[in-house]
């Protein structure tokens, strides 16, 4: 089964990314709240929803870390979350995906990011954990275990990253063969294992094709393509094309 490929709005104008959209080929579309502005205003919300209508859409949160040791910054990052959660139910968006702290959570931190999760389910919006932009085995597989519920987004170049700064924690076979099965959702990108640059597919330095075959097709939904230019986008999809062209055939 080949997913549905996608692209994100970093692409995009910032402030008229929703205007933008429409002449694009793409009808995956993930909304970067990090990139694409995305007000907390229900009449501009319903203004900007016509031109989002016939779109696949999913939304990238913009919180940042959500958990850190200013309580008053943590608690604006989780009513963001729940913010986050409405914006999906008013423009269709089926799921939210979000970041944590780098490290694990607390069983208080983790008890208040449970009645977030909660109140998703109660909206009819799926919630997908990504891990930061290097990768810590450990880290994703302690929120895994202690959130069964919750699937995860394998990004391409975070785990480049972690893997690729000896901070990974294991061999990236290992990684991905533990948890498989909660990977519903990818985005594809790459780089020099050093840093996050969001580069084609073909231009880094990660073996993107070996860790796609270690997928399970028929669990993963969406790839979203996470570069940052039009040119990126058409070699990354070129790529992706010729990867899944003899499957499908």
């Amino acid at each position: 089964m080949t997913p549905k490929i996608g692209i994100n709005t970093s692409t995009f104008n910032q402030k008229e990314w929703y205007k933008e959209i429409g002449k694009s080929e793409y009808k995956v579309l993930e909304i970067g709240r990090r990139n694409a502005t995305l007000y907390l205003d229900p009449a501009w919300i319903n203004k900007i929803k016509p031109y989002l209508k016939g779109f696949d859409l999913s939304l990238h949160s913009g919180t940042v870390k959500v958990f850190t040791e200013n309580v008053q910054f943590t608690n604006t990052e989780l009513d963001m979350l729940k913010s986050e959660i409405i914006i999906c139910e008013m423009i269709g968006a089926k799921e939210l995906i979000f970041h944590l702290k780098h490290d694990k959570l607390t069983k208080k931190e983790a008890s208040q990011l449970r009645k977030v999760l909660n109140y998703a389910k109660k909206h009819n919006v799926e919630m997908i954990y990504e891990s930061n932009g290097i990768i810590v085995a450990d880290v994703a597989l302690d929120f895994l275990k202690r959130f069964p519920d919750i699937n995860y987004n394998l990004d391409l170049g975070h785990l480049n990253n972690g893997y690729g700064r000896g901070m990974l924690g294991c061999e990236i076979d290992e990684f991905i063969n533990k948890i498989k099965n909660r990977i519903v959702y990818v985005h594809a990108h790459n780089n020099s294992g050093k840093k996050d640059e969001h580069i084609a597919l073909r231009d880094g330095t990660l073996d993107w094709k070996h860790v796609l075959n270690l997928l399970d097709m028929s669990v993963v939904r969406k790839i979203i393509m996470e570069v940052k230019s039009l040119d990126d986008i058409i070699k990354t999809q070129k790529d992706l094309d010729s990867f899944f062209k003899p499957k499908t055939q």
